[in-house]
């Protein structure tokens, strides 16, 4: 599969950590070999830690999706800043 990409890059923009939890901001962007088509899209993971073990992982496709559907304030977001690159 890789063979039909000419540029694949998965990059986290952000890691916010909640209570066992820890939400990453996902970039992902990628240029078809052949047809020159790209694409670029943003997703989330939530990683659930139980004993320094991650016991659970979560895919999501926006913040306020993940917040909701992992039962976390939206003020768990404050002061999170993003990587610099």
């Amino acid at each position: 599969m890789q063979d039909a990409w000419e540029l694949i890059e998965v990059r986290p923009d952000r890691f916010v950590e909640y209570d066992d939890k820890v939400l990453v901001e996902i970039h992902f962007h990628a240029k078809g070999r052949e047809s020159g088509a790209e694409v670029k899209m943003d997703w989330l993971h939530v990683f659930t830690f139980e004993d320094d073990a991650v016991v659970e992982v979560a895919s999501y496709r926006s913040i306020e999706e993940a917040l909701a559907g992992e039962e976390m304030p939206s003020d768990a977001m404050t002061g999170a800043s993003r990587i610099a690159r």
